[in-house]
């Protein structure tokens, strides 16, 4: 994705707002489900980021232990 290590730290600490391209690639590559076509409340929205991030991190640590 040629993303900075800087933008996957932000990415992982649970604030960072993703655009849905974002999204899209990050399941392309780490090959996720991260998008619904459930809307979303805004009272659910902090528990979704929570939820991307922590499936980002999981996908990330098991492509880190694949490659070795």
């Amino acid at each position: 994705m040629h993303k900075k290590p800087s933008e996957i730290s932000r990415w992982l600490s649970g604030t960072h707002n993703f655009t849905t391209d974002t999204l899209w690639q990050i399941e392309q590559v780490l090959g996720i489900q991260l998008l619904t076509t459930t809307e979303i409340s805004p009272a659910n929205l902090d528990a979704l980021q929570q939820f991307i991030s922590n499936e980002v991190a999981k996908a990330l640590q098991r492509w880190f232990m694949a490659v070795g």
